[in-house]
């Protein structure tokens, strides 16, 4: 039976966590260098790695990869931008989907015929997602709109290929789609740092609160 943790045993950990998560801060200043020194594949692809580790993390215990890095990227963007939904992204995943998607995604081609494209809120989308289909089918469509976000967009074209394969794209222009009347801007490096530094600082301030790595020993710890 292990004992109570002193306030000794409290202060060292605590210690050790701000040092581990300020050699995290030390891994995204090399990031930056990289990209400085024309390096963009290896910056991105290093950023997008700790992207989706931080997501998993942070999002336990959930098991959804895709919607965990999503999701935990949208929460983490001070910008409000990768939250957006892009009404053909939307179109997209859901064509990928089995059962009644493949034909929700038909109504959605049908209200948004674009280009062009408007990049919508999550209020914007539930709202439309409510305008367009039967009340009984809208919380399930609702719950599923991550799948159409910017997030998503980085999840699928840059996450993917950088963690999977050799190397993704290093900027994604959304052509024929405006934001508030203006062309969108594209997705970069530039664009995921800040919800990165976001991302590290929620994850340490979740385990120094409870003296727990992530707010929970459990995520990391294997289980017995």
């Amino acid at each position: 039976m292990s004992r109570p943790a002193t306030p000794e045993d409290i202060a060292a950990k605590q210690d050790f966590m701000n040092a581990y998560f300020d050699e995290a801060l030390e891994r995204v200043a090399f990031v930056e260098r990289l990209a400085a020194e024309g390096r963009q594949v290896e910056s991105l692809t290093l950023c997008l790695v700790y992207l989706d580790g931080l997501s998993q993390l942070l999002s336990w215990p959930g098991r959804e990869t895709g919607r965990n890095f999503v999701e935990t990227l949208c929460s983490h963007d001070q910008a409000d931008f990768l939250s957006l939904v892009h009404p053909l992204q939307l179109i997209r995943a859901f064509d990928t989907m089995s059962g009644p998607w493949p034909s929700r995604a038909r109504a959605l081609e049908g209200r948004y015929s674009g280009p062009p494209y408007s990049l919508m809120s999550c209020t914007e989308a539930s709202n439309a997602i409510g305008e367009t289909f039967a009340s009984n089918d809208v919380a399930e469509i609702v719950r599923e709109l991550w799948r159409g976000t910017v997030a998503a967009v980085v999840y699928h074209w840059m996450r993917n290929p950088s963690v999977h394969g050799f190397g993704g794209s290093q900027r994604i222009s959304f052509d024929e789609t405006s934001l508030k009347g203006y062309p969108a801007p594209p997705l970069s490096l530039h664009t995921l740092l800040p919800p990165l530094r976001a991302m590290l600082s929620e994850a340490r301030k979740r385990s120094l609160a409870r003296c727990e790595w992530f707010g929970d020993d459990r995520i990391i710890l294997p289980a017995k």
